[in-house]
């Protein structure tokens, strides 16, 4: 059995733009992100000792936008808000990560590098594990859209947070104490105040079955980062006198019975007094959230594009690319320890 490491590479993009200072000056901001990117992935390799490191990419165009025009365009509305010295440094970042890492990480080393031009690196990291069920795949991400693809062989590493989570429990990876959580809008929420196990408690996850229940409650409660709008505005987990919550319709999946029919058949207007049912609103959802989903052209182009992608024969003198990238961006920290992770990146498929 092989262990991967699938790294959702704009994903920790997005996270070493946020950890670095606005205010320092451009040349360390470069190299602060590089910096933090290659790091995490060193700190996931020497956490889990991966067989091999895959990193997927978001292609040119999503299949999702054919279903729905207006699927992700609040992000476009937030990039026109930005001010010209934000837009600026976003873009010169981007161009480096883009023109200069990608590159490096696609042509310089024995890392496999996914990307379908219609697809999203989601659809990748879902379908790349379709593929490989017998092995171990750990998922490099904060992203909680991967919950529904947890199972025996599949956990996520959050390593901003040092958190890991599997489908059994999710635990603090710097003293492997179990954290408690809950689910809310599909998302893992962590409490403050109350965030560890007491000592002897074994009810390590919010409910059985979390992980579908995530997928649920995220189908019904939309994603306003995606923009993508809630199946059942205002609907409660819990059942009311009148109305059957979020909890109760999932408990009845299974068997389609009353709570299920009723709740899946409730209406509701929009303010344009357009009517609603939420079955169909559920549906239109699920299309776009659940990564089962996949059309089976894209699916079919994704899997085609794995195999073609897997660095099975691989390029040689990977650790002197290294240590000339890492030189070339004064990457002086990590050019010390370069012997301890090199052989990461050297690693074919």
């Amino acid at each position: 059995m092989k262990t991967f490491l699938i790294i959702d590479i704009y994903n920790l993009y997005y996270r070493a733009l946020h950890a670095i200072n606005s205010k320092d000056s451009l040349e360390l901001q470069e190299g602060l992100m590089l910096h933090t990117l290659i790091y995490m992935i060193k700190k996931a390799c020497d956490k889990f000792n991966p067989s091999h490191l895959v990193v997927c990419s978001d292609g040119h165009k999503s299949w999702r936008k054919k279903y729905y025009s207006a699927y992700k365009m609040n992000r476009i509305e937030r990039l026109q808000d930005r001010t010209p010295a934000e837009a600026m440094r976003e873009e010169r970042l981007k161009s480096i990560f883009e023109n200069e890492f990608l590159p490096f990480i696609k042509e310089k080393t024995n890392i496999s590098f996914l990307e379908c031009n219609e697809a999203e690196a989601d659809d990748l990291i879902a379908r790349f594990i379709k593929l490989h069920n017998n092995d171990l795949n750990i998922i490099l991400s904060t992203d909680n859209d991967f919950i529904q693809l947890l199972s025996d062989n599949v956990i996520i590493y959050n390593s901003m947070e040092d958190r890991i989570v599997s489908n059994k429990c999710m635990i603090s990876s710097i003293n492997n104490v179990p954290i408690k959580f809950s689910i809310k809008d599909g998302k893992i929420s962590v409490s403050r105040t109350d965030c560890l196990f007491k000592k002897g408690e074994t009810n390590l996850v919010p409910m059985e079955n979390w992980v579908q229940y995530a997928l649920f409650s995220k189908c019904i409660r939309g994603d306003k980062s995606d923009n993508i709008f809630s199946a059942y505005p205002g609907i409660r987990e819990k059942s009311t006198k009148n109305t059957v919550g979020m909890l109760d319709a999932f408990a009845d999946m299974a068997t389609k019975g009353y709570n299920w029919q009723t709740f899946m058949n409730s209406t509701w207007e929009t303010p344009f007094g357009e009517k609603k049912i939420v079955k169909e609103c559920y549906e239109f959802n699920k299309r776009i959230i659940d990564l089962n989903e996949i059309p089976d052209d894209i699916k079919n182009n994704i899997d085609k594009s794995i195999k073609e992608s897997l660095k099975i024969n691989g390029i040689n003198q990977v650790g002197f690319n290294l240590a000339k990238f890492l030189n070339r961006w004064k990457l002086e920290k990590l050019l010390e320890s370069i012997q301890n992770f090199s052989s990461y990146f050297s690693k074919t498929y």
